[in-house]
């Protein structure tokens, strides 16, 4: 009885198609290769993501100056609208009910965003 293996026919070949035809040099060439491409891809979606992150970040700092900003304001109008009251009624006997309302109650025209 005669056995004669070759390299294509057998059974093993078989299960893996044109890869079993190369050689061992090819075949890591062609995995380091499709890992390469893996990594650039991932560094692409990662710099992406970064960058998307990084403008959030920073559009977030702005929206919270701008708040920090009409806080501000806001403390400035309620501490002069708080005087305006305390002279208001210190002085509305003296100068009189009409005169100390236009002189005290005054109305803030801040602006907001």
């Amino acid at each position: 009885m005669n056995i004669t293996s070759t390299s294509t026919g057998s059974p093993e070949n078989k299960n893996f198609g044109f890869w079993a035809g190369l050689s061992l040099s090819r075949k890591l060439l062609l995995a380091f290769g499709v890992l390469f491409v893996l990594a650039v891809i991932i560094a692409i979606v990662t710099l992406q993501g970064l960058n998307r992150y990084r403008t959030s970040y920073e559009e977030a700092i702005t929206q919270g100056m701008e708040i920090a900003q009409c806080v501000r304001s806001l403390e400035v109008n309620l501490l002069q609208a708080r005087r305006d009251e305390k002279n208001f009624l210190l002085r509305w006997r003296e100068e009189g009910f009409d005169t100390a309302y236009a002189n005290y109650v005054t109305y803030s025209q801040g602006k907001f965003p």
